[in-house]
């Protein structure tokens, strides 16, 4: 199997987990605190990485691209918690999981990867996917 396919499947089944979660805990807690709380999980993860897995914090090439990273991450993050508030996840999590046409065009313009015929139909099949789940 592609070395890549098990954490992708992972992070699907993470992320479908966490926009449910989050939706039922949002009448007991503003986005906010979910906000903290995650900044909490990820001291705790860096601090492991550093301690158990000999990870150093090296400011060198590539730094920037891992600061604008954490910059989407956070941003990504902070619109789907707004969408979830105001929206219903049947209707918010398609249209934000679209995300990967985003990713294929980007990737198509700076990286030089080529979308073939058959990734292009795919991205055409998200698209409407999102249109068709959009419309109530």
């Amino acid at each position: 199997m592609l070395a890549w396919f098990l954490p992708a499947l992972a992070f699907a089944v993470i992320s479908g987990g966490l926009n449910i979660a989050l939706k039922l805990a949002m009448p007991g807690i503003d986005w906010r605190q979910f906000v903290i709380w995650s900044g909490v999980a990820y001291i705790f993860t860096a601090l492991a990485l550093i301690i158990f897995g000999g990870w150093t914090l090296p400011l060198g090439a590539g730094t920037e691209w891992a600061i604008l990273t954490a910059a989407l991450s956070t941003g990504g993050a902070y619109t789907l918690f707004v969408a979830l508030e105001r929206g219903e996840a049947t209707l918010v999590v398609p249209i934000t999981a679209a995300y990967p046409v985003v990713s294929a065009v980007i990737a198509a313009l700076f990286l030089t990867e080529v979308i073939t015929p058959l990734r292009a139909l795919g991205i055409a099949a998200v698209v409407l996917g999102a249109m068709v789940i959009g419309r109530e």
